[in-house]
């Protein structure tokens, strides 16, 4: 004899088979979501390398930027001392002849527009060269740069002093009325440069000639 099912053990296996589909279906699921995370995840590699490779690519232009802006200051650096050393004097950086040249050239092309007239003083320091000889050339090279430091401060900013070389300078006044302007500027340079220079236990008295 065939046992035939009851009602209730049909309906419990129809449970029993949907509950298995259902378990199937799951599995085919994770199945097909595995590649898709997989590749989630790969993409998510690849995109924090890419940024990482572009924050270094970022810091190496940069610093490739900060060395050429070093580079370009360095280089224009450079070329202002060229131009500074090749217009002035090494010693006491006063302007040297090239630049009272073009100076004087440009004074008397000024002087001649307004009526006005132009004044020279040449300079030299009295027995410098006993200085330098009994005292050593570091003493006498201090000594000059001290005399015209003071030269300097006794003419106007737009007059100009020059070392030609030695002990001599020169003394371009732009602007002068008159000759005897020249001879109260001259007495002031002799004044201001009476008095004693100190350098190291040294005080020396100089005289100059104009």
């Amino acid at each position: 004899m065939t046992a035939v099912p009851t009602v209730h053990e049909a309906a419990l296996d129809q449970r029993e088979q949907r509950a298995d589909r259902r378990e199937q279906e799951l599995v085919q699921r994770e199945h097909a979501l595995r590649p898709r995370e997989a590749a989630m995840r790969e993409r998510a590699m690849l995109d924090t390398l890419a940024q990482s490779q572009l924050r270094e690519a970022n810091e190496q232009l940069v610093i490739a930027a900060v060395h050429a802006q070093v580079m370009t200051e360095a280089a224009q650096d450079a070329a202002e001392r060229l131009a500074h050393m090749a217009a002035h004097d090494y010693l006491t950086s006063l302007p040297n002849r090239a630049l009272l040249t073009d100076r004087l050239a440009q004074a008397l092309a000024l002087a001649r527009r307004r009526g006005k007239r132009v004044a020279l003083m040449y300079l030299d320091v009295d027995h410098f060269k006993h200085i330098n000889d009994s005292l050593g050339h570091a003493v006498g090279d201090a000594l000059l740069q001290q005399l015209a430091q003071r030269l300097q401060a006794c003419v106007r900013e737009s007059d100009t002093v020059c070392r030609q070389g030695g002990d001599e300078f020169v003394v371009l006044l732009a602007e002068v009325e008159q000759p005897a302007d020249a001879a109260l500027a001259a007495a002031k340079v002799i004044d201001a440069l009476g008095s004693p220079c100190v350098i190291g236990e040294h005080h020396l008295h100089v005289g100059v000639s104009i």
